[in-house]
């Protein structure tokens, strides 16, 4: 009996996740998604990453080690190496690669709409959202020192 009524329960939670995923959830709550959107969000391209999924979680978690390191050991090594040791300037360019691939991950990453709430799946606004955002200050990272 327990477990028959566990299982309806699962099921309508289930049956609201569904329906989160593909109406999104809005800040305000009288905002409907256009059938645009909602269309977009369906046929959403597969190399679109989006904000909750484990690939982008994991990549953000990557760039914050990137700039923790760079942050704190770049000036070190700026201040008090003469010459780099052996394999450093082979990790920093592979560093360096790292936040170019991060430029073109900001280019698939879905995102909330601030005003609506949905999230955006579409290239065209996802690519006019980061270039009106933070693309320069991204791009100017990966200009090596």
């Amino acid at each position: 009996m327990k477990a028959k009524g566990a299982a309806k329960i699962k099921e309508r939670f289930d049956s609201v996740h569904r329906r989160i995923m593909i109406f999104g959830t809005t800040k305000n709550i009288n905002y409907d998604p256009t059938k645009e959107e909602r269309e977009a969000f369906l046929k959403k391209k597969p190399i679109i990453l989006l904000p909750d999924s484990a690939i982008k979680k994991f990549w953000n978690i990557v760039i914050i080690f990137l700039l923790a390191y760079t942050a704190s050991f770049v000036p070190v090594k700026t201040a008090f190496f003469d010459d780099d040791p052996p394999g450093l300037y082979e990790f920093e360019l592979f560093l360096d690669c790292l936040f170019y691939l991060d430029l073109f991950i900001q280019f698939i990453s879905a995102y909330e709409d601030s005003n609506t709430g949905f999230i955006e799946v579409r290239f065209s606004k996802i690519a006019k959202n980061y270039l009106s955002s933070w693309f320069i200050l991204d791009l100017t990272a990966c200009i090596p020192f």
